[in-house]
């Protein structure tokens, strides 16, 4: 049994380095990673890529003040030509639940930027929520040796979870929305819009939860609701007890847009929602 690769997606993947190269922007990585997740998915051999027990490291760049924050703490034992400055690059690396100190549960590990696997496990991390300072090492019995040192998820670890993560946009050939056990060919799943929630620039950061500097997707965004249209709709219950004539006669709006608005398939603007709220 055999199959082609169409279109092997980043998607959830394309924060990471390339683990055979950290400084190509050759992505070939993601077509070896497709081929070794399917080929175990479908129980077919293939010998696992030479890169899978290295540490699965990012990059970031400095372009936010949550990120500069961060440069104290990266900078206080440096002189100035040697500190990492804005818009330059850092390491990030991910470290388990089961793997993180007690006392230190929220935990992602941020480093000055470098090219060579070697330095990542010699250099001090630091977490950027705590700025306490580790090192790394991707043995997890190494881990529990010696305080200060903490095992960091490998491309190994970060695939396992990949292979069954729950697709939230897609559903299973019945309709239902996956899991971590569906299998078979997905599809997309059928969604009604029922509010409209408008949000801030902030969405820009979203790439910062998923690099897991923020723990929560809400850390990052400013949503803002439309009060008066909620409002308004709270009010066609009330709107249509008084019928499309009397409204239309109350608010001086035409009897067909008042129709139109009543049954749900015109939305009003605000200034008219303003004498919809008025006419009660």
């Amino acid at each position: 049994m055999s199959f082609e690769l169409v279109k092997p997606s980043q998607h959830g993947l394309g924060h990471l380095l390339n683990p055979t190269d950290p400084e190509s922007p050759n992505r070939d990585w993601i077509n070896d990673t497709w081929q070794w997740v399917i080929s175990n998915a479908l129980e077919l051999p293939i010998a696992d890529p030479a890169w899978l027990d290295v540490p699965a490291v990012g990059r970031l760049s400095i372009s936010s003040p949550h990120l500069h924050r961060l440069l104290t703490a990266l900078n206080r034992d440096h002189a100035y030509h040697k500190q990492i400055k804005p818009f330059n690059f850092l390491l990030i690396a991910f470290v388990s639940m089961i793997d993180r100190p007690a006392d230190d549960q929220q935990m992602v590990l941020i480093a000055p930027y470098a090219n060579n696997p070697h330095d990542w496990i010699q250099t001090p991390w630091i977490n950027g929520y705590t700025t306490r300072t580790y090192t790394i090492t991707s043995k997890p019995s190494e881990g529990y040796e010696r305080d200060g040192l903490v095992t960091v998820k490998t491309y190994r670890d970060v695939l396992a979870k990949y292979a069954n993560h729950p697709e939230s946009k897609s559903a299973d050939p019945s309709g239902t929305p996956c899991t971590r056990r569906t299998t078979g060919l997905l599809e997309r799943r059928h969604v009604s819009a029922r509010t409209i929630t408008h949000i801030g620039k902030e969405a820009n950061q979203l790439e910062d939860v998923q690099a897991g500097l923020h723990a929560r997707q809400d850390d990052v965004l400013s949503a803002y609701d439309d009060t008066q249209r909620l409002r308004f709709e709270a009010a066609l219950p009330q709107l249509r007890e008084l019928g499309p004539r009397e409204v239309a006669r109350r608010t001086g709006h035409s009897l067909g847009a008042v129709h139109a608005v009543l049954a749900g398939k015109s939305q009003p603007r605000s200034a008219a929602r303003d004498h919809y709220m008025d006419a009660l």
